[in-house]
């Protein structure tokens, strides 16, 4: 059998280490999603200036349009 595992509570120097390594894994996924969204952005721009985008566009202008 297993022994049951005991959480020991770190020192006050070990806790600040890992809060500020914390801290800055937070800082950069951040970043990270910042840079995200920024592709995601930049795609969305490129495809409705695409040809195909514009003529989604218009098909859904299209559809909106039509009787019921």
């Amino acid at each position: 059998m297993t022994e049951p595992t005991t959480r020991s509570i770190p020192d006050p120097e070990t806790s600040a280490q890992h809060i500020a390594q914390l801290r800055d894994f937070s800082a950069l996924l951040r970043e990270v999603s910042a840079d995200l969204q920024t592709a995601i952005d930049q795609s969305n721009r490129h495809y409705e200036a695409s040809p195909i985008g514009q003529y989604h566009v218009r098909r859904k202008a299209q559809k909106a349009q039509a009787p019921k």
